[in-house]
């Protein structure tokens, strides 16, 4: 509609100055003369409402300009991916300075990136050793995967009572595109894809307020997938269950997606909690990453 708009006023603002002209240099306007002018306007009455539409569209048409994010933003979503991904380990030291010249900025978005990332317990005060990043802390990983498998039991039932169609048009392309990033071994990649494949069935639950929730946990979420990926390499078994998660949407069973989605998130936290217990060097130990080296890509980071 406004579209249309936009070449109403064009036209008339053409013809308005055309008349205008007309009146200026002879005594009358011919009515044959005026409907000449008005023939673009008839033809646009008798067009279709798309032709419209294509004609402003191609014509009038601007380019969206790029959103660039404050700069403080930039560096907060290249220190936090570096934590989900495994590249700033658990314990490892964060100073200001190594970050502001691997990031190539001034201390003071780095400060404020920290500052948040402290809030949401990304990242931690130890006295002395300064901040330092979170450990994984297995407590927390079960309280937050017991909600996850709440919900993605709930998205996967409601997928499946009122999303098959798109999940049979969508989902295969998806099922397809987290093996390529299992057999490419970027661990970015990978968690990229796992996220993707679960946003895509909470949409197609049809209940908002799924979205909404895990929107609260993603992040974290996410670190807990690079805790996993980095501990257990090989995860194709993660796309059989998906697989077979994308099945029972497609064929419907409500009942047997709710399972498997279920299953799904209740048997990964299980390895990775038995995992992190197991190892004999608390990840927050004094000694562990002490030197709070930066990981060299992190120096290449876009921000």
């Amino acid at each position: 509609m406004r579209r249309r708009i936009r070449l109403w006023r064009l036209y008339f603002y053409n013809l308005t100055v055309l008349i205008i002209m007309e009146f200026a240099t002879s005594e009358r306007l011919s009515n044959a003369h005026f409907r000449t002018l008005l023939q673009p306007a008839i033809l646009i009455l008798e067009a279709e409402s798309n032709t419209v539409y294509e004609i402003t569209r191609h014509e009038f048409s601007m380019e969206r300009l790029p959103v660039q994010l404050p700069l403080a933003d930039r560096v907060y979503r290249s220190i936090l991916d570096a934590i989900c991904e495994g590249e700033l380990a658990p314990g490892q030291r964060v100073t200001q300075d190594e970050l502001a010249e691997r990031l190539n900025v001034s201390r003071q978005p780095v400060l404020q990136a920290l500052h948040l990332l402290k809030t949401q317990g990304f990242v931690r005060d130890t006295g002395r050793r300064g901040a330092v990043v979170s450990s994984l802390d297995p407590v927390f990983i079960s309280h937050l995967y017991e909600v996850r498998s709440a919900l993605d039991g709930i998205a996967c039932r409601g997928a499946a009572l009122r999303g098959t169609a798109d999940a049979k048009l969508w989902g295969p392309k998806l099922i397809e595109d987290g093996r390529s990033a299992v057999d490419s071994g970027s661990v970015s990649r990978m968690i990229a894809a796992d996220m993707k494949f679960h946003l895509f069935v909470h949409e197609l639950s049809g209940n908002p307020l799924i979205v909404e929730t895990a929107a609260l946990h993603w992040q974290h979420i996410r670190r807990v997938m690079g805790g996993y990926l980095h501990r257990y390499p090989a995860p194709q078994t993660i796309w059989d269950e998906h697989a077979a998660i994308l099945d029972a949407v497609i064929r419907g069973d409500a009942a047997e997606a709710e399972n498997l989605a279920r299953r799904h998130a209740e048997a990964a936290i299980a390895n990775l909690v038995h995992s992190i217990e197991a190892e004999s060097v608390p990840v927050d130990a004094p000694g562990n990453n002490e030197s709070g080296s930066v990981g060299t890509s992190l120096m290449r980071r876009k921000t």
